[in-house]
């Protein structure tokens, strides 16, 4: 279930989960306060220093032509490519997220509105369906009925404490079903544990995803 968390997202369903298993094995074995001092120091994000380092950089430059290969090849995995793709900055921050979020894979965004709109166009097309809480935060929604509408996406809306009835919203071209626990404003708090299962009953190719900003670690 992608999560997204203030201005990041967290994937908890990876298609390389053996990826994540590698990983961050013996990071889940730790307890919080070793994870919270440890998270993201790895020698290669951080060069050998204590903390992570502040890398300001577009360009790069590499030592052998077949070095900028690697990295042309590994850009998307947490290689050095183009600034614009990450540094070791963030990726130290994405590599601590994922440790102490027990995630398979993180992305950075420089706000909340930036990562829902990313997330959701990662999963939909014209004709597609989404289903959305209807508590979800007002740019959620607005990015839905303001932009997907103009892309031929169709946006359906749920109580937040519709529970296992959500399965009444579903369409057959449903691809992503959206909660926010709590929602905006008002706070109501979604039975996760029965939107899921139903969800994955009638529709389990759809994707799940959760706006957690509000919760942080206590909801999820």
């Amino acid at each position: 279930m992608p999560i997204l968390q203030d201005a990041s997202l967290i994937i908890h369903d990876s298609l390389d989960i053996q990826t994540y298993k590698n990983g961050y094995s013996n990071m889940a074995e730790k307890h919080l306060e070793t994870k919270l001092v440890s998270a993201g120091r790895s020698k290669k994000y951080t060069l050998g220093s204590v903390n992570s380092v502040i890398q300001r950089a577009s360009s790069l430059v590499f030592d052998t032509v077949e070095a900028k290969k690697h990295a042309t090849r590994n850009r998307a995995n947490g290689e050095l490519f183009y600034g614009r793709r990450g540094t070791l900055t963030h990726f130290s921050l994405q590599e601590a997220m994922c440790e102490l979020e027990g995630g398979a894979g993180c992305a950075l965004f420089p706000c909340g509105a930036a990562a829902v709109a990313n997330t959701i166009l990662a999963f939909v097309e014209q004709g597609d369906h989404v289903l959305m809480t209807n508590t979800a935060y007002e740019p959620s929604q607005d990015f839905c009925t303001k932009v997907l509408a103009r892309l031929g996406v169709t946006t359906g809306w749920f109580d937040p404490l519709v529970g296992a009835d959500i399965v009444k919203h579903i369409q057959p071209n449903t691809k992503v079903v959206f909660l926010e626990s709590p929602g905006s404003i008002t706070m109501e708090v979604h039975d996760i544990p029965a939107i899921v299962d139903a969800v994955r009953r009638v529709a389990p190719d759809a994707v799940i995803m959760i706006d957690n900003t509000w919760a942080r670690r206590r909801a999820v």
